[in-house]
């Protein structure tokens, strides 16, 4: 027995080490080398059954979207501030004060003499905050105008001077006649808007908001000789009023640096009005005229611009020209009557403003 097992046990030693021989002899002799392809070593890794990692995220801005800058990466935003040097002159009608006529007939001749304002300067500033990527903006602008003019007239050798202010069948024909005009112009408005793109090198900006405005214009007139003992007479007309506003700026960029825009915009502001006449004759002992009257209307004003600009990261240079025009804005009485001493008509027109317009934005 014991033989036996000697026996079997040789026998499977034998077989299991041809067995191991076989195997050995169809593996191969090396193992292959495991793959290694290239990595970044900037790559984000993978791990095998998650999903890719998204790219990292960047913040740039369109070549279509002017004046970016690094505000737009901001997780808070950015702040930008305006500085604007207006150089506009102001435009309304009912400025006249006398007629030069160079005959001594009854009826009037020659030319009629007003009191237009001159080209002044003006500016208007504002500051604001943007929204990070993109997102809407917020800023405040104050517009300031003031224009006074003086203007004088004398009676031709050979005519007449006709007096245009005073009321009729008191002073008529005067010697020498003089007049001021005044304007005091404030306007405030509250705006937000988006720059959206419209491809590689057009962009449009539109916005929306509130528009208040305080706006005082005095037209005064004085007199002297025939007629007139140093007669003067003062019309005043007050306005204060708020509404909405909307409009949009459209910018294509033509160059690296340099692109074209153009601006509309249009108001609706609920007013008050407060409009005076008066009248005095022999050095303010005679009054003539002394009526006034309070009133509320709705005011349309229609903006337009156009111009170029300049801009880098951080810096916005333009230089255009504005138009912006105040419907019906100008609205007094105007007695016209010497039978009917009380018979009065209005005088309404338009306030403009139009003019040059050197803007330097600055973002942060």
């Amino acid at each position: 027995m014991r033989a036996f097992i000697q026996q079997f046990c040789a026998a499977l030693a034998l077989s299991g080490c041809g067995a191991a021989a076989a195997l050995a002899g169809d593996a191969p002799t090396t193992l292959p080398a495991p793959p290694n392809p290239a990595v970044a070593a900037d790559a984000p890794v993978e791990l095998p059954g998650l999903p890719p990692l998204p790219p990292e995220r960047t913040v740039t801005c369109d070549a279509g979207v002017p004046f970016c800058g690094e505000s737009c990466a901001h997780a808070w935003g950015g702040v930008f501030t305006d500085l604007e040097y207006l150089y506009i002159k102001p435009y309304r009608r009912g400025l006249d004060y006398a007629i030069v006529s160079p005959t001594t007939n009854p009826d009037p001749e020659g030319s009629i003499q007003s009191d237009p304002w001159r080209v002044r300067s003006a500016f208007r500033v504002g500051a604001g905050w943007q929204a990070p990527n993109g997102g809407p903006d917020i800023g405040f602008y104050y517009t300031y105008l003031h224009d006074d003019q003086t203007a004088f007239a004398f009676r031709p050798a050979g005519g007449q001077l006709f007096a245009t202010q005073t009321h009729p069948g008191t002073v008529e024909l005067v010697d020498a006649a003089a007049a001021r005009a005044t304007l005091s112009y404030n306007v405030f408005d509250l705006e937000v808007g988006r720059r959206l793109s419209l491809g590689e090198a057009v962009s449009v900006r539109p916005f929306g908001g509130a528009r208040f405005a305080e706006i005082n214009q005095n037209f005064n007139s004085a007199y002297n000789g025939g007629d007139a003992n140093q007669d003067t007479v003062a019309n005043r007309l007050k306005f204060d009023g708020g509404g909405v506003r909307a409009g949009a700026q459209l910018d294509w960029m033509l160059l690296e640096h340099w692109s074209l825009y153009g601006r509309a915009a249009g108001s609706l502001l609920v007013g008050d009005y407060h409009a005076t006449l008066t009248e005095f004759n022999n050095a303010g002992a005679t009054p003539l005229t002394n009526v006034d009257e309070s009133f509320r209307k709705i005011t349309p004003v229609v903006e337009l611009a156009l111009g170029v600009a300049y801009q880098r990261e951080h810096v916005r240079v333009s230089v255009g020209y504005e138009i912006t025009d105040w419907l019906n804005l100008i609205d007094t009485p105007s007695f016209v009557d010497d039978v009917h001493q009380g018979k009065y008509v209005r005088n309404v027109s338009d306030l403009g403003v139009d003019g040059l317009a050197a803007r330097v934005e600055f973002a942060y």
